[in-house]
Parts: structure tokens; C-alpha cells; sequence
């Protein structure tokens, strides 16, 4: 939502592996609740020129990506479809 992010590769990745994502990328506990919110993922998602999106683990994770699913709909101002949760 805020145009947060880390581009993950093996280097960095190792010395989490196991243990699962949210220490990981140093998460925070936010939700995407609100049509304000859902329209930040959206013009993060378009800035970034994201082809996909992944949810790294987390207690709200899935139901952020069910939600970001849904809300994410084929169109023209979002061509992408995937969404995976790896936790």
C-alpha cells in the first residue's frame, strides 16, 4: 500500500529459509481493509509494474490475498493474476 517493498533473491532469502516471511521483510501488521487502502495496493502494483504478487506468510496473510484477489479482477489497468501466499 505504501510502495514498500524488497526484491527478493537466493542471497537474501537464505538465512530465512524455515523460518517463514514476516521477520523476513521486517512486516508490519497492516490489513487492507478500505476502498482507500485497496486503491493504494492498486497504484503501488501499477508503479512497481508488477507481472504478479506474492504474500509472504503472516497471520492475515491469506485473507489479504483472498481479498487482493478479489479486488484485483482482470482489467486493463491490472493485467496480472497471480497471487501466492507461501507461508
Amino acid at each position: 500500500m505504501k510502495c514498500k517493498y524488497v526484491e527478493l533473491n537466493a542471497e537474501y532469502i537464505q538465512p530465512y529459509r524455515n523460518q517463514g516471511g514476516f521477520d523476513m521483510i521486517c512486516s508490519g501488521r497492516d490489513k487492507i481493509e478500505t476502498p482507500e487502502q485497496f486503491k493504494q495496493a492498486e497504484e503501488t502494483a501499477k508503479k512497481l509494474d508488477l507481472d504478479g504478487l506474492v504474500v509472504i506468510d503472516g497471520d492475515d496473510s491469506n485473507t489479504n490475498a483472498c481479498l487482493l484477489a478479489e479486488n484485483f479482477r482482470p482489467s486493463e489497468s491490472i493485467p496480472w493474476r497471480e497471487i501466492d501466499v507461501i507461508s
